[in-house]
């Protein structure tokens, strides 16, 4: 080996050592709920200096809140590598709610992972009568209070409980007997329109993957386009519904509630709205409007798999093995 090369190698290794040491700081920091360090500021807004902070191959979602009483104070932290969520902490604070003395984990705030979603204690006592005795869900893994969950039934407070979903939005988590509601923060209604389009991305095939379930933790079913691209506007914003997904601006549960929403019963609508067809497969449903349609699979075999295609597109057409 000669000279010149061993430089360029020990320089790439001391490149590579001084990018870990970085990120492991900042992985560490963010852990203890503290502000990373190697991160350029973006996006920094006047509610106190809440910011996005770039890293090499990682980002970190800083919010802050600024009060008459406190100031200006750190609320949580969450650091993302490649899009995917890798730790997090939040504020402990007392919570004197008196529906939530209960927490066998102190007075920090409650939260659970859902399909994808985290649901925060709101505290509040459930009101529904009459509720079905079987269960939707149940914890299954606990993280410590002060983080964030990040796999689907995961809490950060102890007990392997039962929940049940409850209004949009909601779940509800039986704990000591006692029904707790859980709610999404963005529990108001986004505003969001699916747009395909009938074209390729450059260098795919007619279908393709939007996302496969083998890239999140999110599904246990993949999201396909069939012989178009698919994107969605959010709020006024249009990117594509990976992006979206990926970046968590929006989940394909929502997308299948605002379809189901949308679609009192499974007539057909003769003003060219929606359409719903259901098939007898296991309960496989189609929802069409003038743009696009909507194939949730849910087949006998276990295909869960959404196929999005043009608006006459249909089940026969999928080549399903």
């Amino acid at each position: 080996m000669n000279k010149g090369l061993k430089i360029v190698i020990g320089i790439l290794i001391a490149l590579l050592i001084l990018w870990a040491i970085m990120f492991l700081v900042d992985y560490i920091r963010v852990s203890n709920f503290k502000e990373p360090i190697f991160v350029i500021h973006t996006n920094i807004l006047k509610d106190g200096g809440s910011y996005t902070g770039y890293g090499l191959g990682y980002r970190v979602e800083v919010k802050k809140s600024i009060t008459v009483e406190d100031g200006i104070s750190l609320e949580k932290i969450e650091m993302y590598s490649f899009n995917k969520f890798i730790a997090g902490a939040i504020a402990d604070k007392t919570n004197n709610l008196e529906n939530t003395n209960n927490n066998a984990e102190g007075n920090n705030a409650r939260i659970v992972m859902v399909d994808g979603k985290l649901y925060y204690d709101i505290g509040k006592l459930s009101t529904i009568d009459g509720r079905c005795g079987v269960m939707d869900g149940k914890i299954t893994s606990n993280v410590n209070p002060n983080e964030i969950p990040t796999k689907n039934d995961q809490s950060n407070f102890e007990g392997n409980y039962g929940y049940q979903y409850g209004k949009e939005n909601q779940i509800e988590i039986l704990i000591n007997d006692k029904w707790y509601v859980f709610e999404t923060k963005d529990a108001k209604e986004k505003n969001f329109e699916i747009r395909f389009y009938d074209k390729h991305p450059e260098g795919v095939q007619k279908v393709y993957a939007i996302l496969d379930k083998s890239e999140t933790e999110k599904y246990d079913y993949s999201i396909f386009a069939y012989d178009g691209q698919v994107n969605i506007l959010i709020d006024g914003e249009e990117t594509s519904l990976r992006e979206a997904l990926l970046n968590n601006k929006i989940t394909m549960e929502e997308i299948i509630e605002k379809a189901n929403k949308d679609i009192p019963d499974a007539l057909s609508y003769d003003d060219g709205g929606t359409k719903e067809y259901h098939y007898k497969d296991g309960g496989t449903t189609e929802y069409h409007n003038s743009n696009y349609t909507i194939i949730k699979l849910n087949r006998l075999d276990g295909n869960r798999d959404v196929y999005i295609g043009a608006s006459d597109l249909t089940l026969n057409e999928i080549n399903l093995k």
